[in-house]
């Protein structure tokens, strides 16, 4: 099910696109800098306590780690 999983890690990314841009923003700028997508997560999670908007990062992120933006 890779397929699919890169469709949903797309349309997380995607959707910070056109709703927080700057959040889409700074998780590009996160994973450049070497993070992980799970180091965002729990970032997120830790500095939001929104754990549906954590995950929407973290799959946001992988989505920039497997380059098929």
């Amino acid at each position: 099910m890779q397929k699919l999983g890169q469709v949903l890690d797309a349309e997380s990314y995607e959707w910070l696109d056109a709703n927080y841009p700057e959040v889409r923003s700074a998780v590009e700028a996160e994973v450049k800098a070497k993070h992980t997508p799970e180091e965002i997560r729990r970032f997120v999670l830790r500095h939001t306590s929104r754990y549906e908007f954590s995950v929407r990062c973290e799959a946001a992120a992988r989505h920039l780690v497997s380059g098929t933006q």
